[in-house]
C-alpha cells in the first residue's frame, strides 16, 4: 500500500508541475474501476498496469514514477508493485462481471 500510495502521490505532483490537464470527473465506484481497467486492456483483453498508466498520465509521467519508486523503494518492489496493482485490477474486472479479462504475464 505504501507504494501504491506512494505512486499516486508523486504521479499527481508531477502531472500538476506538468500541467497536464486531468480527465473530467470525478468518476467513483463501479465507474471509475471500469474506466481504469479499460485503460489498462490491451487487444486481446489482457490488463497491465503499464497501458492504464501510459493512458492515464502519459507515457513520461508514468516512467518518472517508476523511475522515482526505484529509487525509493527498489527496482524489486516496482516489480511487485507491478504484479500486485495488475491482479488487483484483474480482480476488480472480474468483481464488475468482466470475466474475460485476462492477467498479463509479468515481463
Amino acid at each position: 500500500m505504501k507504494v501504491f500510495d506512494f505512486a499516486v502521490d508523486d504521479a499527481l505532483k508531477i502531472a500538476t508541475k506538468a500541467k497536464v490537464k486531468l480527465p473530467a470527473g470525478p468518476l467513483k465506484g463501479a465507474a471509475l474501476g471500469a474506466a481504469l481497467v479499460g485503460a489498462g486492456l490491451d487487444k486481446d483483453g489482457t490488463f497491465y498496469t503499464e497501458f492504464m498508466l501510459d493512458k492515464a498520465l502519459s507515457h513520461q509521467i508514468h516512467m518518472q514514477v517508476m523511475d522515482d519508486i526505484d529509487a525509493k523503494f527498489s527496482e524489486p518492489i516496482d516489480a511487485d508493485y507491478h504484479r500486485i496493482t495488475n491482479q488487483a485490477m484483474v480482480d476488480l474486472a472480474h468483481a464488475l462481471g468482466k470475466k474475460n479479462v485476462k492477467l498479463a504475464k509479468f515481463h
